[in-house]
């Protein structure tokens, strides 16, 4: 009897991928790049990935949203997809492709 095989975890995202659970283009992902603000892996000279639990901890660091809404509930923290919401960093790439 053979046993089912468990899909391996992913560390790392492809550039599109990534661009895809940021909800952003992989323009604006690799402008953010080259601007030094998105943590990106090297692994050799044309190949970039990014670290999902880095990029969580970007989105976490620049996430803008209250702790608390205004009748007193938590707001939650659980999270859609591979990274959940996205801060506010998001906010100028958005502005970007719907002028552009």
């Amino acid at each position: 009897m053979t046993r089912p095989t468990e899909a391996p975890i992913r560390l790392l995202l492809r550039p599109q991928e990534a661009a895809n659970s940021l909800g952003v283009s992989l323009r604006c992902l690799m402008a953010w790049v080259a601007a030094g603000e998105v943590p990106a892996v090297r692994l050799g000279e044309r190949c970039l990935r990014f670290s999902v639990e880095a990029l969580k901890a970007w989105v976490a660091s620049r996430s803008t949203w209250p702790t608390r809404i205004s009748l007193g509930v938590e707001q939650s923290s659980s999270s859609s997809g591979i990274l959940g919401a996205v801060g506010a960093g998001t906010a100028n790439c958005a502005a970007g492709r719907a002028s552009g």
